[in-house]
């Protein structure tokens, strides 16, 4: 409706579309439609036959465009709207059983929550919703025998897939409990596995291989998975030497020492398997592999924080090399001033760095637009030399780096990381880098208003921008 209205304040002609278009929105929103087809009567607008598809839509369609959109935006994560769209629904008497299943599947993330969501909705149950609630209750270890009685009150009889989901034996329980677990820890949603795991030990539902589970994917260090340990024997489980050897993994992944724990399983009676063998015998270069793609993983799937404790505690433990090193440089963002401190911090920690992480400095310089020689002549000094991706480096055209810095600026810029953007760009005008492409994406894609991009143009103009193109002198 504001659109509507502030087209027409605008001058423009609104026909019978924009009508069939708010037509449509109140009708799946579950509002009265009257009032606006008497707007359109009072403005001579005519129905077309649009307009009366709309008006004709039958309960059935609506509700499945309802439940459509609901599984959109749960599916997008947005949670809220869901909600808003379905406490809306319901509000106004247009729920039904499929938008009650669609959001205890997807909206509701404990029994708590299907519970008070199914209180809301209790006449739009039916046995999916059970069902739904069943699985849930059973994922926590909870008993269901309310459930069964509140479905008899109800007059529901079970149905083939319902007895199906109670008749699940023990072991087909834990293979879901084990499932869920590791789907939340894979999808970053820790705190949702921490909580999971929480209610299981509650209710006496965690056996040594859930804990081992928990301990191999819920992140976290050496000292995270020792407390979740003690925590599991605290409620009774036996941990055994699965447990032992994710603990022995994450230490020796750390660089610290595995002996008080291996002195630990021998008082314990725990005898080591072929697993835990053969992470004792891991030779030091695929050890240092393993740390330089765990770093990797988690800088480029946007975990910083988590990378940066990691290379601190190898750090500490003397395990860090050159490639861990070059690895946050190069993946880890900043500027040249921050890999260059890192580059300081590594070498006060003894770690010798290499060639590798010179390339990083001098390809970030180089992206700057700052002056590389003074990096070239501290490698010359120490007696590192050149080789094929320093020498690419060098060798790289203006034009290409224009290139470069242009896709860098836009990526930037559209991620939301705008004073990023500001800062880049800032570089490339006081090194005299920047071109008039750079200052196009900044005004195109850097928001705000006419007056802004004007003055993006003033402060270029201020500097000497070459164009990009063949024979450009930086």
């Amino acid at each position: 409706m504001a659109a509507l209205r502030a087209a027409e304040a605008a001058g423009m002609e609104v026909d019978v579309s924009c009508f069939n278009v708010l037509l449509k929105q109140l009708q799946f929103e579950v509002r009265p439609v009257e009032p606006l087809l008497a707007e359109m009567r009072a403005r001579g607008i005519d129905a077309d036959k649009h307009t009366q598809a709309v008006l004709d839509r039958p309960a059935d369609e609506l509700s499945k465009m309802r439940t459509s959109e609901l599984k959109r935006l749960l599916g997008s994560g947005q949670q809220e709207a869901a909600r808003q769209l379905f406490d809306r629904l319901l509000k106004m008497g247009a729920s039904d059983s499929h938008h009650v299943g669609m959001m205890m599947r997807q909206y509701c993330s404990t029994s708590d929550e299907q519970t008070e969501l199914a209180r809301a909705a209790s006449a739009h149950l039916d046995l999916r919703c059970y069902t739904s609630m069943l699985t849930q209750l059973q994922l926590e270890g909870r008993s269901f025998d309310d459930l069964l009685d509140q479905m008899r009150v109800q007059g529901l009889q079970p149905d083939v897939r319902f007895e199906r989901a109670v008749s699940r034996s023990p072991d087909e329980l834990m293979r879901i409990r084990t499932t869920e677990l590791v789907r939340l820890c894979e999808r970053g949603e820790h705190g949702a596995a921490s909580e999971l795991f929480s209610r299981l030990l509650n209710h006496q539902k965690v056996d040594g291989q859930l804990c081992c589970v928990m301990m191999a994917h819920g992140g976290g260090t050496s000292e995270d998975g020792r407390a979740l340990m003690e925590r599991a024997e605290a409620a009774g489980v036996e941990v055994g030497v699965r447990c032992f050897k994710v603990l022995l993994n994450q230490l020796q992944f750390e660089g610290r020492p595995v002996e008080p724990l291996l002195a630990e399983m021998r008082a314990r009676g725990i005898e080591a398997d072929e697993r835990t063998q053969a992470v004792l015998d891991r030779s030091a270069d695929e050890l240092s592999k393993m740390r330089t793609s765990e770093l990797k993983r988690l800088l480029v799937g946007g975990e910083q924080e988590a990378a940066r404790q990691l290379y601190g505690r190898l750090l500490e433990a003397g395990a860090a090399y050159s490639h861990h090193t070059s690895v946050m440089m190069a993946h880890g963002g900043g500027t040249s001033e921050d890999k260059r401190a890192l580059m300081e911090r590594a070498e006060a920690a003894g770690v010798q760095v290499g060639v590798r992480c010179f390339n990083v400095l001098l390809n970030q310089l180089q992206f700057e637009g700052r002056p590389v020689e003074p990096v070239l002549a501290e490698m010359h000094a120490r007696g590192i030399d050149a080789d094929k991706h320093t020498q690419a480096v060098l060798d790289r055209p203006a034009d290409e780096l224009s290139k470069m810095r242009t896709s860098e600026l836009k990526k930037l810029l559209v991620g939301g990381e705008q004073e990023a953007a500001r800062q880049l760009f800032d570089r490339l005008l006081a090194a005299g880098a920047a071109d008039w492409h750079h200052t196009s994406v900044m005004m195109a894609h850097g928001g705000g208003t006419s007056e802004d991009r004007r003055a993006h143009i003033k402060r270029s103009s201020s500097k000497r921008q070459p164009r990009r193109g063949r024979g450009v002198r930086r």
